[in-house]
């Protein structure tokens, strides 16, 4: 079995955070759909955030996001 961390989903614990780019940080607008610096999706970042809320553990909503075809982020 691969190790999530090196698969990029081991998030660390870390709430998401949609007023900044999950990958470099750039600060996002709550109507932004992507990021303006590195054009980036914020839709796995929302997902992530949605699922959690509803009590899915934010490992395994992580694997089902790239499982998904979403790039990992940290």
């Amino acid at each position: 079995a691969e190790d999530l961390a090196d698969a990029g989903l081991d998030g660390g614990g870390q709430a998401v955070d949609l007023q900044a780019c999950v990958w470099c940080r750039t600060p996002l607008e709550p109507h932004f759909g992507f990021c303006p610096r590195c054009g980036r999706l914020t839709a796995a970042a929302r997902l992530l955030r949605e699922l959690t809320s509803r009590g899915i553990d934010e490992r395994e909503a992580r694997a089902l996001l790239v499982r998904a075809g979403f790039e990992p982020f940290p």
